[in-house]
């Protein structure tokens, strides 16, 4: 079942260096989040396979 998260609505400019690193950060934890449950699902296939 896909999920959409709800995100904060966009900061009002202009955006300090500290706000850009910020929203950078949240933005690659976000890609990470999706490719570490495509990871967990692989792995949870191979480990199924193994038993």
């Amino acid at each position: 079942m896909m999920f959409i998260e709800k995100n904060d609505p966009p900061p009002t400019l202009p955006l300090t260096d500290e706000d850009k690193l910020k929203l950078k950060t949240e933005a690659l934890a976000r890609e990470d989040r999706w490719v570490k449950y495509i990871i967990d699902g692989l792995a949870g296939d191979l480990r199924d396979v193994k038993h």
